[in-house]
């Protein structure tokens, strides 16, 4: 027998205001395509710097598309 899903709004908390910052790191591909290695070295120090300097109340969620 399948478990019965069910989702009601009630049960979620109040709202809260957030803003989204997208930084969109430009060629960023185009050097993926010339050298993996060199281009992974970069992003993971943009993503240490940012790891590093994080202030209290902000998240950061890294992703890549």
């Amino acid at each position: 027998m399948a478990e019965r899903l069910f989702f009601d709004v009630r049960l979620q908390g109040e709202p809260s205001v957030e803003y989204v910052a997208w930084v969109d790191v430009m060629g960023t591909q185009g050097a993926l395509e010339r050298s993996t290695k060199v281009a992974a070295n970069f992003i993971y120090k943009l993503h240490i710097a940012v790891l590093r300097n994080q202030q209290e109340g902000v998240g950061f969620y890294p992703l890549m598309d």
